[in-house]
């Protein structure tokens, strides 16, 4: 195998560990989400299938698309995974170059989180594809 086909399989390989998405042939079922976006201006949206969603470059001609069922957040300055799943709302600061998100989990306890990577929450809305970023957003309440 050439090298450069070598290192684009690896690449793949990495991108699809990194996503959190399931190998190839996984018989994990995908759990979709839906929740109202409310965006700076205070317009409610109801959005489905939301994911956190980034683009990695990997090379000049490679990009990877990762769609997570969790926010990859820091609390400190340690990663930590927040699922969707036991989220009840986020609430996003107005801070333009650091946002911090407030979470609100099910359970009724609350965090202050930092982004690990920079990406935005899409979905799919009656109107067509959604995709907002923190700064755009004054929170999330999950369904």
């Amino acid at each position: 195998m050439h090298d450069r086909a070598w290192h684009r399989l690896v690449g793949l390989a990495i991108a699809v560990a990194l996503s959190g998405a399931p190998a190839l042939g996984g018989a994990e079922a995908e759990r979709t989400f839906e929740a109202v976006f409310v965006d700076t201006g205070g317009l409610e949206t109801s959005v489905s299938h939301v994911v956190f969603y980034w683009e990695e470059q990997l090379s000049e001609t490679q990009l990877a698309l990762h769609e997570l069922t969790h926010i990859p957040a820091k609390l400190g300055t340690v990663p930590i995974q927040i699922h969707f799943e036991k989220i009840k709302q986020v609430e996003f600061s107005n801070a333009k170059s650091q946002p911090v998100l407030s979470v609100t989990l099910k359970n009724g306890k609350r965090g202050d989180f930092s982004l690990q990577i920079p990406g935005s929450f899409k979905g799919r809305t009656e109107f067509g594809e959604m995709i907002a970023g923190p700064t755009h957003l004054r929170k999330i309440v999950f369904k």
